[in-house]
């Protein structure tokens, strides 16, 4: 089981931190503004809530693929990510 910390995002910014052994991942979050648990999408699956991906990668017509978003950690590195939070 992977560590991590639980946030509740209080301002722009918020810090989330992983231990994770080398390998190559990739990371989709989202802001749950209703705090319902689940990513609310509209009648045809567009995200109504603020999401982001790791690479800041941005929805074009589809979800991104893993190679869209995936970054590398190196044995002994340490991996530090932003990602920026946007609506559609």
């Amino acid at each position: 089981m992977y560590k991590y910390d639980i946030f509740s995002p209080s301002n722009s910014k918020e810090t989330v931190k992983f231990s994770l052994p080398p390998g190559e991942y990739a990371v989709a979050t989202y802001h749950d503004i209703d705090k319902n648990g689940k990513m609310n999408k509209n009648i045809i699956g567009i995200p109504k809530e603020p999401y982001g991906f790791s690479n800041n990668f941005t929805l074009k017509i589809s979800a991104p693929k893993f190679k869209d978003c995936k970054f590398e950690i190196k044995p002994g590195e340490i991996t530090s990510i932003e990602i920026e939070l946007s609506k559609y």
